[in-house]
């Protein structure tokens, strides 16, 4: 497994490769099974697997957990040595992503950047699309995967590749979930192991519920802070029938999670 901690040796492996398919995988480390489903996906479909391990300070507001965000680079790169990763691109600091600073940021589709997600966190999405966009035009792969926790996302990237012409297949891989059901995600390493249990009835009203009222009572009796709950059509043009999609805190963590409904 290469690994590749700066801009200009990204861009010349990218400038040098071989002719052979690539599959990226997108990601800010404290890796879990969610993120190896990814890189196990882009194995089957591709002849060589990139991954990318980086913590996009753009994406987080000013009173968020850039800092406290967790890592852990050695093992993550012994869980990618196991899935026989090719390459792993973990920049050695912001500057090697943004070296003129962050004055110029790339805006998703304005009906989909600013609704949900982009409600609460009002320059998060400006920070995912740049950075995203920053790393396809490094690595250039033929197709890219992203899981469908961070569904809102998902559609963005759709977007940004298709209106910018962009030569790449975005890949949705379905949400892993822990035994209790709780979507993985690299911050429920915050939780204590009961209230990790806890915080799984969050996905289990989700289920069981059937409308989103009586899910926002069941969510709140359960001691959950919802930011939203709301219905949208699947492609998220507008609300209405298709999926839920939700976004809570729970002692101190923010979670978010969707489902057909």
């Amino acid at each position: 497994m290469k690994i590749i901690r700066s801009r200009r040796q990204i861009i010349n492996w990218r400038d040098h490769r071989k002719k052979l398919s690539v599959g990226f995988v997108p990601t800010m480390g404290f890796l879990h099974e969610g993120h190896l489903d990814l890189v196990r996906r882009a194995r089957q479909e591709n002849d060589f697997v990139a991954v990318s391990i980086f913590v996009n300070p753009t994406q987080f507001g000013p009173h968020e957990d850039f800092a406290a965000y967790p890592r852990n680079e050695k093992r993550d790169f012994a869980m990618l040595r196991r899935e026989k990763v090719d390459l792993v691109f973990a920049p050695k600091s912001p500057k090697e992503i943004y070296p003129n600073g962050s004055d110029v940021l790339v805006r998703g589709r304005k009906n989909l950047n600013s609704v949900l997600e982009g409600e609460y966190r009002p320059t998060h999405f400006d920070g995912v699309t740049t950075v995203v966009l920053k790393l396809f035009n490094l690595i250039a792969p033929n197709q890219a995967y992203f899981g469908e926790k961070d569904y809102q996302q998902l559609q963005l990237i759709r977007h940004m590749a298709s209106d910018l012409f962009l030569p790449i297949q975005v890949k949705a891989v379905k949400t892993r979930r822990e035994k209790t059901g709780l979507a993985m995600s690299s911050r429920n390493s915050y939780f204590s192991e009961a209230d990790r249990q806890a915080a799984s009835k969050f996905y289990q009203i989700l289920k069981n519920s059937k409308t989103t009222g009586a899910a926002k009572q069941a969510l709140r009796k359960e001691g959950f802070q919802i930011d939203y709950l709301e219905s949208w059509r699947k492609d998220l043009s507008q609300p209405g029938k298709g999926r839920w999609l939700a976004a809570v805190k729970f002692k101190g963590v923010r979670l978010i999670d969707n489902l057909k409904k």
